[in-house]
């Protein structure tokens, strides 16, 4: 691990004096959907997943989150649920319409039970309690590629794939 952090660091800093930053645009945001096959404990507890992303004069920001599965069920149960928060930073690296980003981060996952027993009921349905009983944080590091689909003179549209020791996702975004 600590030689695959080494080398995401040193690409990023390698290629931050990179007249790369003058040719692009300054600023975007992409919003991916995709899906975790490990959690924080790598016990292969898989589910969908979402995360915003933001780009800043090529720096490279997200959050990302799974939520429960169990949340909004109508049963009277209780059911073993997990939840997982990630982050990651990088640095964009333009290869002419294409870019690759690599990232690192974190992955928190919390472990407990959602209990159908302890409910609300608000204007966006049933809410079930979710009590967490353990959680762990692990190491997340991995690549995010995109393409410049469509350019117009302020905005460009991108497609971009994400991919770390624990997430997969697919997403779209915009250049300004």
């Amino acid at each position: 691990m600590k030689s695959l952090t080494a080398l995401l660091i040193a690409i990023i800093l390698s290629s931050v004096p990179s007249i790369a930053r003058n040719k692009w645009q300054q600023c975007g945001a992409d919003v991916n959907f995709g899906a975790t096959f490990a959690d924080a404990m790598g016990s292969g507890n898989s589910g969908f997943c979402c995360s915003i992303d933001l780009t800043i004069y090529n720096v490279y920001v997200d959050f990302g989150f799974q939520p429960l599965k169990h949340s909004s069920d109508v049963k009277i149960n209780t059911w073993n649920d997990n939840r997982s928060y990630m982050g990651h930073l990088g640095y964009r690296i333009p290869i002419n319409r294409f870019y690759v980003t690599p990232i690192f981060g974190f992955i928190l996952t919390q472990y407990g039970e959602t209990n159908g027993h302890d409910w609300s009921v608000s204007t966006n349905g049933i809410k079930n309690k979710f009590h967490p009983h353990e959680q762990n944080t692990a190491f997340d590091a991995g690549l995010k590629c995109g393409y410049h689909a469509w350019n117009s003179s302020s905005v460009t549209l991108d497609f971009c794939l994400s991919a770390t020791n624990h997430i997969v996702m697919a997403g779209i975004g915009l250049s300004f």
